[in-house]
């Protein structure tokens, strides 16, 4: 080497030129040990900093059944539809009363009664007045807010003298418009007739629709009905 070129060198090799090649050297140096003398599974958890490893650090299917310790895991851990449904619980105790309810609209029915056999009423609702001019005949004139041409009646024999022992007979009843009947026995103003019977069937009659009536007799008989005006 010339004079003139160890001049140059000399003048070029300043202090920190020579701490940063020598901490060049040293980084170099350190990572290649390191990538060199580091065995597999040689890392510990001690040797890893706290929070280091992230969800992307970890493997698919790293993570199994067997590492993850039993009833640690909560029910918001899973998707929705992963976990089964359990058993149904022991049903509640029952809760208290709730307000009551608002009113509910005024029914349809205009009015309805109850009479007894003797023609006296025993409840009803826009009647004015049964009467019973004969046996079996039953005149009901009804509040004068009631046309009766614009409605019918609905009578029906009282349950405990509709039907007799064995079904051979039964108490019919009619409810009519056409009140010529009541007119007749004296009772003008009439808006509708119920008119009832006693049908008596004989144990010769049969069931098959055969018709056999011999026997049969359908009298007028006084005896409880209720009706109702829609």
């Amino acid at each position: 080497m010339s004079k003139y070129a160890s001049a140059a060198l000399r003048s070029c090799l300043t202090f920190a030129n020579v701490v940063a090649l020598l901490a060049l050297f040293v980084a170099l140096g350190g990572s290649s040990y390191a990538a060199i003398t580091l065995s597999n599974n040689s890392v510990k958890s001690q040797h890893i900093a706290k929070g280091a490893v992230k969800r992307a650090d970890i493997a698919r299917g790293a993570v199994n059944s067997a590492k993850v310790a039993n009833g640690s895991l909560s029910r918001v851990d899973f998707k929705a539809g992963e976990l089964p449904k359990g058993d149904p619980g022991p049903t509640g105790p029952q809760g208290s009363q709730g307000p009551q309810g608002p009113q509910g609209p005024a029914g349809s029915v205009r009015a309805w009664g109850h009479v007894f056999s003797s023609g006296s009423i025993a409840g009803s609702a826009g009647v004015k007045s049964v009467t019973q001019p004969s046996s079996g005949l039953y005149c009901i004139v009804l509040d004068d807010s009631i046309d009766p041409a614009t409605t019918t009646m609905i009578a029906t024999p009282d349950a405990k003298s509709g039907v007799d022992t064995g079904f051979e007979s039964f108490r019919p009843v009619q409810a009519t418009s056409d009140t010529d009947s009541c007119i007749a026995g004296g009772v003008a103003a009439t808006d509708f007739e119920v008119r009832t019977y006693y049908y008596n069937g004989d144990e010769l009659d049969d069931d098959d629709g055969g018709g056999n009536s011999t026997g049969d007799t359908l009298s007028a008989v006084s005896h409880e009905f209720s009706f109702i005006v829609p």
